[in-house]
């Protein structure tokens, strides 16, 4: 299943010079990952996207600046809002309770009660943790992604079990 081989990595934000680096938002925990990358795919989805090889990473405070191998200054503007795509096996293996965001996104979330709230469509990073973002027809509802909210999360289901805080219900 192309979900389970392929992970969107990074957003590409803007150019950055004229050797043809990118700026890139991460949506990986922790950024560090992009360390380890020989290669990159560039582009909307894995099949449409262009292959680089990775030349150079640097941090920026949120950010993460890429060199990539024949990547020409006016290809880096055009890939504005492209995603990066990496395959699954190339990132480190995540530790218990952690998640990559991709396999959030579309997850049903149940109430403690068993109320249907919504599926995961987006997330949002706020310092130390994260907000999920979980819509329902056309209701959009903000749950914080911490321990005392998350319940569950059952990945072979596509389920989330959360707790909400007091006025979030």
């Amino acid at each position: 299943m192309e979900k389970d081989l392929w992970l969107a990595i990074g957003v590409v934000r803007k150019p950055h010079g004229v050797k043809g680096k990118i700026n890139v938002t991460p949506l990986a925990e922790p950024p560090g990952v992009f360390c380890s990358l020989e290669k990159v795919l560039v582009g909307g989805t894995p099949h449409l996207a262009k292959p680089y090889r990775v030349i150079q990473v640097q941090f920026m405070k949120k950010a993460v600046l890429l060199q990539l191998e024949g990547l020409h200054p006016q290809e880096a503007a055009e890939s504005v809002g492209s995603l990066l795509w990496v395959r699954r096996e190339q990132l480190p293996p995540l530790e218990e309770g952690e998640y990559y965001y991709q396999d959030l996104m579309g997850m049903a979330v149940l109430s403690l009660m068993g109320e249907d709230l919504g599926l995961v469509e987006g997330i949002i990073r706020t310092g130390d943790s994260h907000v999920l973002v979980c819509k329902k027809q056309g209701r959009e509802l903000l749950i914080p992604f911490i321990q005392g909210v998350i319940k569950g999360l059952d990945q072979e289901k596509g389920t989330l079990l959360v707790d909400l805080p007091q006025g979030l219900e």
